[in-house]
């Protein structure tokens, strides 16, 4: 019998992203990536919302790129939150249900809360 894993789950945000943003490009680089995440992040939203039928495989390339800014920022949650839709959406080859892209949603507004947060804590 294979012995029980106990991974620690990771935390929903790595304030140590935000630290090592700053210390590569100081306070503007993390202005301009946080500014392009508040903006970028409704739109890749509501292209999930009203993608037709069929659209799977550019919903894994919106979820791709919402993905990739999380876990530039320390967003982790929401990257995690992006890889597992993006994965169902591959297994399934169909766009995600309402419950999904409201869980995403959450997972934005939160991201959007604590990186306002960080922000100034950087």
């Amino acid at each position: 019998m294979p012995e029980p894993s106990f991974q620690a789950p990771l935390p929903e945000f790595d304030p140590k992203a935000l630290r090592s943003l700053r210390k590569l490009g100081g306070i503007k680089k993390i202005d301009e990536l946080l500014g392009q995440f508040r903006a970028n992040s409704g739109v890749y939203l509501q292209t999930l919302k009203e993608l037709a039928p069929g659209g799977a495989e550019e919903a894994r390339g919106v979820l791709r790129r919402l993905q990739s800014s999380a876990a530039r920022l320390g967003a982790l949650g929401l990257e995690e939150r992006c890889a597992a839709l993006a994965a169902e959406i591959a297994s399934r080859r169909t766009l995600p249900p309402a419950g999904g892209l409201r869980e995403l949603e959450d997972s934005v507004e939160r991201a959007k809360q604590w990186l306002e947060k960080a922000r100034k804590e950087v």
